[in-house]
């Protein structure tokens, strides 16, 4: 809830209770920001200088109502978590971290999971040898850590961590662990970390086993190329077999005139780093790439139920059970990319396809980018557009959570809220406007769907849900997905409501497939990295 204000040269600010920031990126300077610490005495929150404008000015300002209200808890409280929690996503086991089998919101419930303990001076914490079950985060003070064979071999102190390998299974501690005065420390053990997110070992052993396949250990001269199963902005999408495995893929060709043409290569590069970096059951999986003299090519695992785009006009509209089930696999995806800091960008049913089994899995990255700050870019469908995008504000994460509204609203009523036949300006000022539509000889929406659609579709990201103080549980929570068993549904353990049908591993019948086709290069320049200079990193 930024605030913009205008101040006149030698213009004077003393307000209580708000923070500021000038909004020229060239000089983004704070002020203020003890007026948003609740933990500090009401005197130490006394404005201790003037802040007088030379020349004239506009900054933006955040009320401390309104930011404890948007946290749910005070400065010290959220910071103290996200430490709790940076500590915790940085725990390795075998080189494989816990961010990396965990999502954003079991790692706030295991910080929730974690209870204070408190130890004297000299007291054992853990002894070498003994079998133990709790892991420690020193939250004040210091530790000594010792061997029998070594004596004396470091100190740990606040923001220190051991006892993580108690959380995988029971085995010998390894050290003596002794208090250098009083110590407090969170803890956590691992019939509590089990009961909240089940058995580390499995979901360390599903990471492992998702690495093991790396990009690049496929030929391209393995390859079969069957028939044109799409059409993308650069090129063809095409069956491809590995002759070796008799294994399908989709192989995606991108001309590179086209896309220096149309000025896209940031986002092909893009798409090619974002997915060589996920691994989920609900994103199709880049499995090599590779690149001639003329044209790109990423090489994709088939999924062959067709896209979520053609079930929906052969139903018209999706029951409210079936709108959830599709959606929550989209808020799990979500979860994953925002967790990288990744925004995806071009959520339509378009890009979402069905697997044999009739879960989604979401396709075609060419607009996620991984984030360090906002960014300005107008890219996306129209009618799925934030509108911080089309404003032009800068934008982040929190766009995607718009777009799940518009998507949850056209499959309940078989069209986007904001649309247009004739006119793309009036589908952006219907966006900007932000007023959901009337029923009109449509059914309405039902009042859980209604609740969440237009939690989704709130034109100030601060206020959105999935933006603010719980994050992507607010999503969860809501009464709308109340019948989802979340963990269940991630491990593919509840019934699809439709299950395409599929004859043969190589079938891509449930793609349309009237395409004009457009000449094979003859890739006579295969796999050779010094081609064209802007490509060398892929």
């Amino acid at each position: 809830m930024l605030t913009p204000c205008t101040l006149s040269r030698r213009a004077r600010w003393s307000a209580s209770g708000a923070a500021l920031t000038t909004s020229s990126p060239s000089a983004r300077t704070t002020f203020g920001e003890s007026a948003l610490n609740e933990d500090i005495e009401e005197e130490q929150r006394v404005r201790k200088a003037d802040v007088i404008a030379d020349g004239d000015c506009t900054i933006v300002q955040l009320q401390a109502t309104d930011f404890h209200k948007l946290l749910g808890h005070s400065l010290q409280e959220v910071a103290s978590k996200n430490f709790n929690r940076k500590i915790l996503a940085a725990i390795k086991f075998d080189g494989t971290s816990l961010s990396s089998v965990l999502s954003s919101s079991d790692l706030n419930r295991l910080c929730d999971a974690l209870s204070e303990e408190i130890f004297e001076d000299n007291a054992t914490v853990i002894e070498e040898g003994a079998t133990g079950d709790t892991f420690y985060l020193i939250k004040d003070g210091a530790a000594t850590v010792s061997t029998r064979q070594k004596g004396e071999v470091a100190t740990l102190t606040e923001g220190d961590y051991f006892g993580e390998m108690a959380l995988l299974r029971a085995e010998p501690r390894a050290a003596t662990i002794v208090p250098q005065g009083p110590l407090k420390a969170l803890v956590l053990n691992r019939i509590t970390f089990t009961r909240l997110l089940g058995p580390l070992q499995e979901r360390l052993a599903q990471e492992m086993d998702r690495r093991e396949i790396s990009l690049g250990t496929i030929k391209f001269t393995d390859l079969e190329l069957r028939n044109t199963i799409g059409v993308g902005s650069f090129g063809l999408v095409k069956l491809a077999i590995h002759k070796p495995t008799n294994t399908p893929y989709v192989l995606k060709s991108m001309f590179k005139g086209h896309i220096i043409a149309m000025n896209q290569v940031e986002h092909v590069l893009s798409e090619r780093n974002v997915m060589s970096h996920c691994s989920h059951p609900f994103i199709a999986r880049l499995a090599a790439t590779y690149q001639d003299a003329d044209s790109l090519y990423m090489l994709i695992e088939l999924v062959q139920g067709g896209e979520l785009f053609s079930l929906l006009r052969t139903q018209q509209v999706f029951q409210d059970p079936i709108v959830a089930f599709y959606a929550a696999i989209v808020v799990l995806v979500f979860e994953y990319l925002h967790d990288r800091n990744i925004i995806y960008r071009d959520l339509k049913p378009e890009n979402l396809v069905l697997d044999q089994v009739g879960y989604l899995k979401v396709i075609d990255f060419g607009f996620a980018k991984e984030l360090s700050s906002k960014t300005w870019t107008l890219c996306g469908t129209p009618e799925y557009l934030a509108p911080e995008i089309i404003l032009n504000k800068g934008h982040d994460t929190r766009a995607d959570w718009w777009a799940l509204g518009v998507l949850i609203y056209e499959m309940l009523m078989g069209s986007a809220p904001f649309v247009d036949d004739f006119d793309p300006m009036q589908i952006y000022q219907k966006i900007v406007k932000g007023v959901l539509p009337q029923a009109k000889g449509q059914r309405a929406l039902k009042k859980d769907a209604k609740a969440v659609v237009e939690g989704l579709l709130q034109r100030e990201p601060a206020e959105r849900l999935g933006c603010m103080k719980l994050g992507v549980d607010e999503v969860k929570r809501t009464p709308f997905f109340s019948k989802i068993n979340w963990q269940r549904l991630e491990k593919k353990l509840i019934q699809a409501p439709y299950i395409p049908n599929i004859a043969e591993p190589h079938d891509v019948s449930n793609f349309d497939g009237d395409f004009t086709e457009a000449p094979v290069n003859e890739h006579k320049d295969r796999n050779n990295a010094s081609t064209l200079h802007l490509f060398e990193s892929w």
